[in-house]
């Protein structure tokens, strides 16, 4: 599984200009929120997805973007192998709409980015 060069870069960008090990992105019309980091990008069901065990618990994964550390890509125009793990029955029917809400997603954010003023 790959996804698209421009997704990639987009995420490591993210990840740069927040300056901190984890991003929260909102995907609003799946009411789901991705959580980014370092390796990996997680998708979390924020609309009835919740397990407690023993006392401890809290909104599941449905599904998860594993990066390889050595991402080896010889352009930037190449698509970056991920390692799907899903959680979820409907796995392939949620990452084909992450596909195209995530995207989106991450415009909105940024574009709430470009209206704080930086502090450099």
């Amino acid at each position: 599984m790959a996804i698209p060069d421009a997704l990639f870069n987009r995420y490591r960008l993210m990840l740069a200009r927040y300056e901190s090990e984890h991003v929260f992105v909102p995907i609003r019309s799946m009411l789901y929120q991705a959580v980014i980091d370092r390796g990996e990008i997680i998708f979390v069901d924020h609309h009835g997805g919740y397990a407690v065990r023993d006392g401890h618990g809290g909104r599941l994964i449905v599904l998860a973007w594993m990066f390889s550390q050595d991402v080896g890509r010889n352009s930037l125009n190449e698509p970056v192998p991920v390692d799907l793990l899903s959680y979820s029955a409907e796995s392939r029917e949620i990452h084909r709409r992450i596909m195209s809400e995530f995207p989106r997603a991450l415009d909105r954010l940024e574009g709430k980015l470009s209206l704080i003023p930086r502090g450099d």
